[in-house]
């Protein structure tokens, strides 16, 4: 189990600074909404400096909660795409577990991402609501 924990560590601090940034930001807008979400939380998790952050998202939290909203929508369409042969009752049935796959990892998660930015953050921010 440890050597499992050891690899996913070194593989997640291997992927590109800008995906790790997003994955953390998905991680903690779902745990703790977006208002909730501190960026000193995002960067520790993504083990990033806050110049990278600028760097990749100069609009920062709002840029990177659309970044997140993008990200997530690649994922689903992707997996959507693997399923289509299927048909659409195959389609559907598995977004619904992959949904729920998703929220039961994450023990503590609020709902998925797209309900949580739109609980929290959409009403004032257009970016967001147009991800």
């Amino acid at each position: 189990m440890i050597r499992f924990a050891t690899e996913r560590r070194i593989q997640a601090e291997s992927r590109p600074t800008r995906e790790r940034l997003i994955r953390a930001a998905v991680f903690h807008f779902q745990v703790f909404g977006y208002h909730g979400t501190g960026l000193s939380a995002v960067l520790q998790r993504a083990n990033a400096t806050k110049g990278s952050l600028y760097h990749h998202f100069p609009g920062g939290k709002e840029e990177l909660a659309v970044a997140a909203m993008q990200w997530i929508e690649d994922e689903v369409t992707r997996f959507l795409d693997d399923l289509a042969p299927g048909g659409v009752r195959m389609m559907v049935e598995g977004l619904a577990r992959y949904t729920a796959e998703g929220i039961r990892r994450s023990e503590n998660a609020r709902g998925s991402l797209a309900a949580v930015l739109a609980q929290d953050a959409m009403p004032g921010s257009a970016a967001i609501a147009r991800a």
